[in-house]
């Protein structure tokens, strides 16, 4: 009998959790929504400076401020904690900018021109224009992470893109619609391998992120730190013998970005096994990952957890 009890108590819990979480959750899209619809009926110039006034102040109220402080004490030792709050505070911002964007994402791909768009590179990226052979872009969560897609949309390759969806279903409903455009087929991160696969064996191109933590992945150095790195885009390139594009967005005032190009990244272990050559090639990725994030932290989305717990340490009261 008190099993029964205990188990019906339990299960009431349980029950009325999963209701406050639901709850939660449509009333933050409910707030976002609104948001975004208010956007859509401004300029984009304005609404990116919304966004960033207001999560300049809500983000460092919020529940993740405090990994984000983690997140940059580990990364910048020698930064002060004024320094690092400062950082902090404008990297919300760079978040709050990202959100005002949304809403203006269809049009910035169809209207792309110099005006908000500048390419650097752009023979590494013409010289898979019309050749029907398969190339894995990769970039970081840096500035407005959407961009590069963009352009390789906006350039006229046929481009599968991984996303992880939000926690919120309700939200990541939303932020589908605005990243669900022509010329792009979007793959949620669980299912990324096997579609990943199909895309590039059609001689597509593929675009991955692969700056955040993935658990149970290869341990790889970034920042002087072991942390868990996915080589699978390592791993794609070398499975299909086709190249390896880092691509970088940095900002340059208001809403106009420069998108590089970069050269492919190659393993310099030739004559090595697969594993190993991966591992190598995902090697460079991140320190040429954490070259871009050094010369502006500010820009990283870095509000989750990227290095393993032991390597946070007491963080110095953080």
């Amino acid at each position: 009998m008190a099993r029964l009890i205990f188990a019906k108590t339990l299960r009431h819990y349980y029950d009325r959790s999963i209701v406050l979480r639901r709850t939660a959750w449509l009333l933050e899209a409910a707030l976002v929504g609104t948001f975004w619809r208010g956007c859509a009926l401004l300029p984009v110039e304005w609404t990116a400076r919304l966004g960033r006034r207001m999560m300049t102040v809500l983000g460092p109220r919020s529940n993740k401020h405090r990994q984000v402080l983690r997140n940059l004490h580990l990364m910048f030792p020698d930064k002060g904690a004024a320094e690092l709050a400062t950082i902090a505070r404008e990297l919300w911002g760079n978040i709050g900018t990202v959100l005002g964007e949304y809403p203006h994402l269809r049009r910035t791909i169809h209207v792309q021109t110099t005006e908000r768009v500048e390419i650097e590179g752009r023979e590494h990226l013409d010289h898979y224009l019309g050749q029907k052979r398969p190339v894995v872009f990769v970039t970081a969560h840096l500035v407005n992470w959407e961009i590069p897609a963009s352009t390789i949309i906006f350039s006229g390759l046929p481009l599968t893109a991984v996303y992880g969806p939000l926690q919120n279903p309700y939200l990541d409903r939303l932020l589908y619609g605005f990243r669900n455009v022509k010329g792009v087929h979007l793959i949620k991160k669980a299912d990324s391998i096997r579609l990943l696969y199909q895309a590039l064996g059609k001689g597509h191109a593929v675009i991955i992120l692969p700056d955040q933590r993935v658990d149970g992945s290869k341990s790889v150095p970034f920042f002087g730190h072991d942390a868990q790195t996915t080589d699978s885009p390592a791993r794609l390139a070398l499975r299909f013998d086709c190249d390896l594009v880092p691509v970088h967005v940095e900002p340059l005032g208001g809403t106009r970005f420069r998108v590089t190009f970069h050269p492919p990244i190659q393993s310099t272990e030739k004559a090595a096994t697969v594993h190993v050559q991966a591992l190598d090639m995902t090697r460079q990725l991140n320190t040429l990952f954490e070259t871009w994030i050094r010369e502006r932290p500010q820009n990283w989305l870095c509000t989750k957890r990227r290095w393993p717990k032991q390597a946070y340490g007491n963080d110095a009261g953080f």
